[in-house]
């Protein structure tokens, strides 16, 4: 009877551990995903390009523009998330978006997170804000990081960088890009 209890609290302990995987076993695999958001560019140095980094003629401070929110253009792909090293939760995680391209990331599993490293990426930005107008092409560094639940995983992407639009150098002050990765059967 002692044996027939210690095999069956056994067989529930494989069970569950089975459904909490951690590390780099929990995000491997195929999956489709899409990804979209927001960034908020604030003019770099904190100053506006019609007074200058000087101020005004008359000694006051330089008036700072209004921030400028560009929506990151949808995207939709697949995506392949593969181990490099089971032990150190060292991982490769590849997008590939149907219009073409490849990004491709180093990546830490850690228990429930997977954390993505800074990439160079060039984007396009749709700048929507009803003064400047217009699309701009630039080139910014992603990184992020990633939590499954159920068959998808939910990353953060946190976008840094630069461009020029309407004359103005801006920079990004905030990011808010997400992407849904769903995996495939």
């Amino acid at each position: 009877m002692k044996r027939l209890a210690l095999a069956a609290v056994a067989a529930a302990a494989l069970v569950l551990s089975g459904c909490s995987k951690e590390g780099a076993s929990r995000f491997e695999g195929n999956y489709s995903y899409s990804l979209g958001g927001m960034l908020t560019f604030s003019p770099a140095g904190g100053t506006s390009g019609s007074i200058g980094a000087g101020g005004s003629s008359d000694g006051s401070p330089a008036v700072a523009a209004d921030d400028l929110t560009a929506v990151i253009k949808s995207e939709s792909g697949q995506m392949d998330v593969v181990t490099v090293s089971g032990k150190s939760g060292e991982m490769l995680v590849t997008l590939r978006p149907l219009a073409g391209g490849v990004l491709v990331f180093d990546a830490v599993a850690d228990g429930k997170t997977l954390t993505l490293k800074p990439v160079s990426h060039r984007i396009s930005v749709d700048f929507g804000d009803g003064i400047l107008t217009g699309n701009a092409d630039m080139d910014v560094e992603i990184s992020g990081t990633g939590e499954r639940y159920s068959d998808m995983i939910r990353f953060a992407f946190t976008y840094s960088g630069s461009c020029t639009h309407a004359g103005q150098e801006y920079e990004i002050s905030a990011s808010d890009v997400t992407c849904v990765a769903v995996m495939n059967d």
